[in-house]
């Protein structure tokens, strides 16, 4: 059952820092899990870790160049609807049809500025994305607060076996 949840808050995301952060093209140009080809929306996490850890399993294992670490400000008097997991099937996660016809369904409804969903990268039920839809009537009042060049740990990209043995603390 899904219910609503207000700001305000931060979001976060990481993007290619040749695009707005904001304009949803990217998400609607090639789909995403929430949403089908056609269809804008900004995908942020409510963590600066989650939206690392996401950018991280999207990447194919290459470090994303150019990339721009984005905060963005919700202020109080926008409503967004959550979703829980235990809301969706249990096999939310391989049904991408699924998941993107609620998408789908909650942006053209247009009922709220933004749907705060389950992450599929971890089970923690706690860990949550968002969505955000620029064709909202509220959207114009969601600002980024603050941009930086994102500096990647390179361990986060090294798979090499040295790289992902541990030692023993000495």
């Amino acid at each position: 059952m899904a219910f609503l949840r207000s700001g305000p808050f931060s979001l976060f995301r990481i993007c290619d820092a040749r695009f707005d952060a904001l304009d949803g093209g990217g998400a609607e140009l090639h789909g995403g899990r929430w949403n089908p080809k056609g269809t804008p929306v900004v995908y942020c996490s409510m963590s600066l870790e989650l939206a690392i850890l996401e950018k991280r399993v999207h990447a194919s294992g290459k470090i994303p160049r150019n990339q721009l670490r984005h905060s963005i400000a919700v202020p109080s008097n926008l409503d967004f609807e959550e979703i829980e997991a235990i809301d969706l099937t249990p096999d939310w996660r391989g049904r991408q049809g699924f998941t993107q016809s609620i998408g789908e369904e909650w942006v053209r409804s247009a009922r709220t500025v933004g749907l705060i969903v389950p992450s599929a990268v971890t089970d923690d039920s706690a860990v949550k994305n968002v969505l955000l839809n620029p064709v909202h009537p509220e959207f114009c009042a969601i600002q980024v607060e603050t941009s930086k060049e994102m500096r990647w740990d390179p361990r986060l990209w090294d798979l090499s076996e040295s790289a992902t043995t541990l030692t023993p603390a000495e």
